[in-house]
């Protein structure tokens, strides 16, 4: 247990064979002909096997990679042998009914995915087949998104006269996804051209449309806003009925790319990315992204380093070695003590992770991703270690909490000299229980996410110093990305947690995404989201969302619904990442927790995606219940 709470959690690629596996998003591989989008000799399986044939004649092959290459062939032939049971099955049910919708179906299956698509119905068939498919090779539905469709889709759209049969085709498909498929599915709205034009078509209207009439929580709606969106686009999707189910999740297009190119992704490439389930921004194609690759406790290294290298209760089941151990007497010292315990924790946590991803790629192999992921028929690798982006998502736990108990080191010990880091250690060994001045004082000092600068710029240093991390640990094709997306992970997070120097006692939810401490929620949305800006977001390409909770009143009328409008844009303009959204009632909500029964279509704004309230955890309730009353104050 001291493991789990001190160092952190690896989900690698997942006990549950690859369930934080982020799948590659059909722009490109997605079927189509359309050669003014995409290269229409790359765009089928067809072509995939082409190129696997291709490099099977290559001489001198391993016995490894041969055998990966023939197996992304035999996979091609499982595909080809799944859809001819359809097309048999719908051929039967056409001589039976005579209905020509079976007749229609058997064409589509005994062409796609395997041929182009020659119409929107079999484009989307092509979609749908291939997003049921890749889970089923992954034994996992999780973090399977759709990418850009309204942008590869768009050809077969033009193409189609029957505008109504394509809306329908798509509200059939969103019915889908919404039964079968992972909450956490995205679809992208929008998006940017390399030269910087805005990519909302007629397709992405529609889309928007659909969603507006049925008002699903999935797939969610990543909305890419940049500077030259329309402001009409943005009024559609400010809507009472969009926000209560958790739609949309907003992006700022120019920061996206910003943080990307941090990452590593060259300029000339980066308009092409996606957004990639509930938070990732992912390279479509390219990129096989462990998106909870690790869980890292921000915190401990902390306790370690005013606590001359060792936690402030328990112990650990391993050495953290250090240049120096001392205590430190200014806040240079903490934070240079902190740097380095935090470092060697990286390092086994990074370490750990990639014997991970190669016990995957050995023992839990999958050749069709591989074969539609770029580099790994070259390199006759599994997507595990084979993509040409393998990235591991750094969930940062606890860092708003950590930047405010540093806040409160520096005031009471290092400034005011009020008492010693012994006392404060002590005080929270005994989860403040008889030190009643003690936590009083520190719940006074200055907390991240109100605005204030000191604290904000603590933790944009703690931010810098994971990011650094980070860069410096990455190799070759592997990325460790750091994020500051809790899911509802903050709950069980903090129920792990002992006392905090933040003023947080044992077991209490630590702060959730970017946004800050639940003590602090009664700020405004405006002193948030300057909060969350002035952490360089380009450090957290692995997501940095910020959740804001809108009471029914404010889409009343224009001039509300115009002042949420002004906040996403500006929140942009200052460099954000990601804005998600929440409307609903919290007495509603408190209904719900204490008559569960009554109350099942009730949805809430997990992190990227959304769920029935009554599905999450009592405590995981508690959390929405208070931070959202919380949240209320903002006007």
């Amino acid at each position: 247990e001291c493991y789990r709470d001190y160092f952190f959690e690896t989900y690698g690629y997942n006990k549950a064979l690859g369930s934080a596996v982020t799948v590659l998003d059909y722009t490109k591989y997605d079927y189509a002909e359309a050669v003014d989008v995409f290269d229409s000799t790359l765009s089928t399986l067809k072509s995939y096997v082409s190129k696997v044939e291709n490099e099977l004649l290559i001489e001198g092959l391993t016995v490894e990679k041969k055998t990966m290459l023939l197996s992304m062939l035999t996979a091609v032939e499982g595909v080809k042998t799944y859809m001819s049971r359809f097309s048999a099955l719908a051929e039967k049910l056409f001589k039976e009914t005579g209905n020509y919708v079976f007749l229609k179906m058997k064409k589509a299956m005994d062409k796609v995915p395997y041929e182009p698509s020659e119409n929107f119905y079999e484009a989307i068939s092509a979609v749908w087949i291939m997003h049921s498919l890749i889970p089923v090779s992954e034994n996992c539905w999780a973090s399977i998104s759709l990418g850009r469709f309204d942008k590869y889709m768009f050809p077969f759209y033009q193409k189609e006269e029957d505008k109504k049969e394509v809306k329908k085709l798509i509200k059939n498909l969103f019915e889908y996804l919404n039964l079968y498929g992972d909450a956490a599915c995205a679809f992208n709205i929008g998006g940017m051209s390399a030269e910087g034009e805005d990519e909302i078509n007629e397709l992405s209207l529609l889309l928007i449309e659909i969603e507006k009439e049925i008002c699903m929580p999935s797939p969610i709606f990543a909305v890419r806003i940049n500077k030259n969106t329309d402001d009409k686009v943005i009024d559609s999707l400010i809507d009472k009925k969009l926000f209560s189910v958790g739609q949309p999740t907003f992006y700022g297009e120019e920061s996206c790319r910003e943080a990307l190119i941090n990452r590593g992704i060259p300029f000339s490439n980066v308009h092409k990315f996606s957004i990639n389930s509930c938070m990732g921004l992912y390279m479509s194609g390219e990129e096989i992204a462990s998106m909870w690759g690790c869980m890292l406790n921000m915190y401990l290294p902390l306790e370690m380093a005013i606590n001359k290298g060792f936690p402030i209760r328990y112990s650990l089941p391993f050495v953290i070695k250090t240049k120096y151990v001392k205590t430190p007497e200014d806040k240079e010292e903490l934070f240079c003590l902190y740097e380095q315990y935090l470092r060697e924790i990286c390092k086994g946590l990074f370490k750990l992770n990639r014997k991970n991803a190669q016990n995957v790629a050995i023992n839990n192999p999958n050749p069709l991703l591989s074969m539609l992921t770029e580099n790994c028929i070259n390199s006759g690798l599994d997507r595990a270690i084979g993509a040409k982006y393998n990235t591991e998502t750094i969930e940062t736990m606890a860092l708003a909490n950590t930047a405010n108990a540093i806040v409160a080191i520096d005031t009471l010990v290092f400034q005011n000299q009020k008492y010693t880091l012994q006392q404060l250690v002590v005080a929270a060994q005994n989860n403040f229980d008889g030190y009643g001045e003690i936590l009083s004082d520190i719940k006074k000092c200055d907390k991240y996410g109100c605005g204030n600068e000191r604290a904000d710029m603590i933790c944009r240093r703690l931010c810098k110093i994971i990011s650094d991390i980070c860069k410096e640990e990455s190799y070759d094709n592997v990325y460790f990305i750091p994020s500051l997306h809790t899911l509802a992970s903050n709950v069980d997070f903090g129920n792990r947690l002992y006392t905090s120097l933040d003023g947080r006692k044992m077991g209490e939810c630590v702060a959730k995404n970017a946004g800050p401490t639940n003590d602090v929620r009664g700020a405004a949305h405006t002193d948030t989201l300057r909060s969350a800006s002035s952490l360089i977001q380009k450090f957290f390409s692995g997501g940095q969302p910020v959740d804001l909770y809108f009471e029914a009143h404010m889409f009343e009328s224009k001039e509300k619904r115009d002042k949420i409008k002004a906040l996403i844009k500006t929140y942009f303009s200052m460099g954000g990442l990601q804005l998600q959204v929440n409307s609903v009632d919290t007495e509603i909500l408190k209904k719900a927790y204490n008559n569960p029964e009554n109350y099942g279509n009730i949805i809430v704004r997990i992190g990227g995606y959304s769920l029935p309230f009554v599905s999450l955890t009592k405590d995981e309730q508690r959390e929405f219940i208070e931070r959202f009353t919380s949240e209320k104050e903002y006007k």
